[in-house]
């Protein structure tokens, strides 16, 4: 597993589920609300900064998750993709890099076609029984808890580019 995480350059993750815990609350206009984890944030924003690519790939489409990948400064932010493995091999050709570059972090059963194709496919813990069992990794948090900046810490471990000690962002 660790020479594994060393071969990872790109991290993208899934939203609902991942990102938030996976509920689908609405405001009385109608509007999706989503609620991301501050831990989340702060990683993904460490591992840019340690020269990793970072982004969200899902097949939804969200103001919500826009706004926070804009906040982030993510390097992509890959909505409403019905077949995430052609999408993702589309980007990629784009970034000039090897599926097996790649780390997904997923919860459902729309994430399953990526199994097999990316470096490594991890599953929060609290994902579906089906894609737990093709994950590479079953990771201890659940969605929307910080499994994402778990993924991450680990990932950045392996690879010795973990600092000591995290900055203080103030946004995560």
């Amino acid at each position: 597993m660790i020479e594994r995480l060393r071969q990872i350059r790109c991290i993208l993750c899934d939203v609902d589920g991942v990102l938030t815990d996976g509920g689908l609350p609405f405001d009385r206009h109608g509007q999706f609300m989503k609620q991301f984890h501050a831990q989340d944030g702060a990683m993904l924003k460490l591992a840019r900064k340690q020269g990793l690519l970072v982004g969200i790939l899902s097949g939804r489409r969200s103001a919500a998750v826009e706004q926070r990948a804009e906040e982030l400064d993510l390097d992509s932010c890959l909505l409403g993709v019905a077949d995430k493995l052609q999408g993702l091999k589309k980007w990629l050709a784009e970034e000039s890099f090897e599926l097996s570059q790649v780390a997904y972090i997923g919860d459902d059963v729309p994430d399953l076609c990526l199994a097999g194709h990316v470096g490594l496919l991890a599953a929060v813990a609290d994902a579906s029984p089906l894609l737990r069992r093709r994950a590479d990794l079953v990771l201890q948090r659940p969605g929307g808890r910080a499994a994402v900046a778990e993924c991450l810490t680990m990932i950045l471990q392996a690879q010795d580019i973990l600092p000591d000690e995290r900055p203080i962002t103030g946004h995560g």
